[in-house]
């Protein structure tokens, strides 16, 4: 978290290995209900690689409803494009 005014609501969280994006949800819904928090709350996340791979890069984004401690959607790049490729719909 940062103490900059005009940086106040922002939470930064990194893993410099394997990312676990469901356990930043986990986490973001404990605060909720510890902490009574209410509105949404999204966040975006990245997938990287340290080499060339096909499956190495992507990323998505969530947004949360803190009132009722639930997703109300989210995206992956991955599944999106993969979806959209195989003639479904998905968040298009």
């Amino acid at each position: 978290m940062t103490s900059d005014p005009d940086q106040a609501g922002i939470l930064y969280i990194e893993d410099g290995g394997s990312g676990d994006v469901e356990g930043v949800v986990e986490f973001v819904l404990m605060c909720a209900r510890r902490f009574d928090l209410a509105g949404f709350w999204g966040f975006q996340y990245a997938n990287m690689c340290s080499h060339s791979r096909i499956d190495g890069f992507g990323g998505g984004a969530y947004l949360l409803n803190l009132t009722t401690r639930e997703t109300v959607s989210w995206i992956g790049t991955h599944e999106w494009l993969e979806d959209l490729h195989t003639g479904g719909a998905a968040h298009a």
